[in-house]
């Protein structure tokens, strides 16, 4: 995943276990956001076939119609 330093910087310092990078940000493991993505798709009546990778396709797709380069 690419972030700004500025990003990098306030994930660390928002980060629920310290500065073990080991540690998931925001105590939000693996498995919650992977349930938690669907359920906020069919909350929102969005349908089903969401998964916790939506957002990061919707936000490639995003920049990319934006016009950020690839890279």
């Amino acid at each position: 995943m690419a972030v700004t330093s500025i990003t990098a910087r306030a994930l660390r310092e928002s980060q629920s276990g310290g500065d073990d990078p080991s540690q998931p940000v925001f105590a939000l493991t693996g498995e919650a956001l992977a349930n938690r993505v669907p359920a906020a798709a069919s909350a929102a009546s969005l349908g089903e076939g969401f998964s916790a990778h939506s957002p990061r396709v919707g936000m490639a797709q995003g920049l990319s119609a934006a016009g950020a380069e690839l890279p």
